[in-house]
């Protein structure tokens, strides 16, 4: 058989349209680079999808919290109304100051903050769950869009006060942003040409790197029983919302607990020093980093099936993502690259240098803005979810860095009768979805959901009314059988009838139910009345009481 041969006009295109080719792949992103000694260079195509896909499922989950309670929460009429909180900040440090410390796309609300209502919140909310979906679905998204649901997030954060005071909220915020510098700035289709920069990638096992050392630090230096081996003892019986397996968790040997604490320090201790390699073509470090990866992934599933931190667990899992190259993918996340004519390539290699530029600034910026984290680590004051600055791009994480030995709920119960002090008064309990009440029900699985009311009922068991006035504000909206309230809750006694005549909080004791309990499949707790949390209350007092909550910056 003949060989085809090629005439000397045509090999000399061939090898021109091969040297820009080649000019072309080594001005884009580092983190496809030239082919390696020992193995092709790893490439993140199929990555960056799935973690735009994981980002946004946790967007569409953050937002659909927000549309379905911040009204209740946060609205004009809500338990920390975000109107007044925005008019008491913009009183206090006028414009343009106030913009500056709570930045918020609420300001640009024509008239704002005196022209706030519920429906500006809930549209921020809808667009951020339909901005999200649109990338969940596709798979892909550009810079711009993602920049967009940063700011929506960021929007709401800035003015959900105690509501949205969760480590997590900054965290989905530094975690967007991150995300967002994976995709070109403009370009959103799914085959698009532009690679994922090696310097977000890094940034992205940067932040897995603070978060889990974090964590751990802030254990080992915080509370001796994880020094000890014993917190897990306790963890799953006083974590802030038990899941369905809590229980069994619990019930496991001693032996077995400190095993736990032993793998907690060696996941969050040891293993984020994998995230530190840099980005190569040698398998052993791209294997190391997989199995760093995985160790963090695996550790987080865990977490998520043993309780119910809401979305933190899941949004931890997004840059552990990062740990895997394309090859690690199925071919459903396959991901087709664009072809360009020769004549756009000049053009496109100016943009592509001039990406590589603004990626090697912005991640020298968040090495600079790491400084007083790094500090923070290694200091032995250590704080844990905090930001040092009002970016809050590189913020510091950290988790359960004191371990509660027993369990206090707050139980608040109302009564219809006239004399609350009589003996033969009925009160009836109000149940809340999540937190425990009725010990014969399981605790729910609801991660990664979030009820923001529940968790705080967690916190106001360790302190007094005092320290948490919007819970005595909850009482006013209770007494006055406030809808929205009452639609955050399982259970309200009263509705449907009269709102009760007098409200009262009461502090119990909670434990689980032994495990060779002969009804501990037919009621999951015992609980013991502690004392009285907060005193009786009616609409008779609602003239002192807003009076007091107005003392401590809370209006009613």
């Amino acid at each position: 058989m003949r060989a085809r041969r090629t005439s000397p006009a045509a090999s000399a295109k061939l090898r021109s349209d091969d040297d820009e080719t080649q000019l072309l792949d080594s001005s884009t992103q580092a983190s496809e680079s030239t082919a390696p000694k020992d193995g092709n260079a790893p490439t993140f195509r199929r990555t960056r999808s799935v973690i735009v896909r994981f980002t946004c499922l946790v967007y569409v989950v953050a937002f659909g919290v927000a549309a379905q309670q911040n009204t209740a929460l946060i609205g004009e009429h809500g338990l920390l109304s975000a109107k007044s909180y925005l008019k008491r900040v913009k009183e206090h440090f006028g414009a343009p100051e106030c913009y500056e410390r709570v930045p918020t796309l609420l300001w640009l609300v024509p008239g704002s903050p005196d022209t706030l209502s519920d429906s500006h919140l809930q549209a921020l909310a809808a667009l951020g769950v339909v901005l999200a979906g649109i990338p969940l679905c596709r798979g892909s998204a550009n810079m711009v869009h993602l920049l967009l649901l940063a700011a929506i997030q960021r929007s709401l954060l800035e003015v959900g006060q105690t509501f949205y005071s969760f480590g997590w909220e900054t965290q989905l915020f530094e975690t967007g942003i991150l995300v967002s510098l994976l995709c070109p700035v403009l370009d959103a289709s799914p085959s698009t040409s532009h690679k994922p920069p090696a310097t977000t990638l890094y940034a992205l096992r940067w932040l897995l790197f603070r978060i889990m050392l974090g964590a751990g630090l802030i254990k080992w230096r915080g509370d001796a029983c994880w020094r000890d081996l014993t917190c897990m003892q306790y963890h799953y019986e006083t974590q802030p919302v038990p899941g369905p397996l809590s229980w069994y968790f619990h019930h496991t040997p001693e032996a077995f607990h400190a095993f736990e604490v032993i793998v907690n320090h060696v996941v969050e201790l040891g293993a984020p020093w994998v995230m530190l390699i840099p980005l190569t073509r040698y398998r052993w470090a791209t294997w190391l980093t997989r199995i760093g990866g995985a160790l963090q992934v695996l550790f987080q599933c865990t977490l998520i099936l043993s309780g119910n931190l809401s979305f933190l667990n899941w949004l931890t899992i997004i840059p552990a993502l990062s740990c895997f190259d394309d090859s690690c993918w199925p071919s459903v996340f396959s991901v087709a690259s664009s072809h360009t004519d020769v004549p756009k390539r000049a053009r496109e290699r100016a943009m592509a240098t001039t990406r590589t530029i603004f990626d090697w600034t912005v991640f020298a910026f968040i090495a600079w803005l790491s400084v007083p984290v790094v500090s923070n680590l290694i200091s032995e004051r250590q704080a844990m979810n905090t930001s040092f600055d009002n970016l809050k791009l590189v913020n510091t994480y950290g988790a359960f860095g004191s371990i509660t030995k027993v369990r206090h709920e707050v139980v608040v119960m109302g009564t219809r009768d006239s004399n609350p002090a009589d003996d033969a008064a009925h009160w009836e309990e109000y149940e809340f979805n999540v937190k425990p009440n009725d010990v014969s029900r399981q605790p729910p699985w609801i991660t990664p959901w979030h009820y923001r009311l529940d968790w705080l009922m967690w916190f106001a068991a360790f302190g007094s009314p005092s320290q948490h006035p919007w819970l005595v504000h909850l009482v006013l909206k209770l007494l006055k059988g406030d809808k929205a309230i009452g639609d955050l809750l399982r259970r309200d006694p009263f509705v449907g009838g009269e709102p009760p005549k007098f409200i009262k909080a009461d502090l119990y004791l909670y434990k689980y139910t032994p495990r060779n309990s002969s009804n501990a499949q037919k009621k999951w707790w015992t609980r013991k009345y502690e004392r009285e949390y907060l005193p009786t209350l009616s609409l008779q007092q609602e003239d002192g009481a807003v009076r007091w909550l107005r003392n401590h910056g809370v209006s009613a």
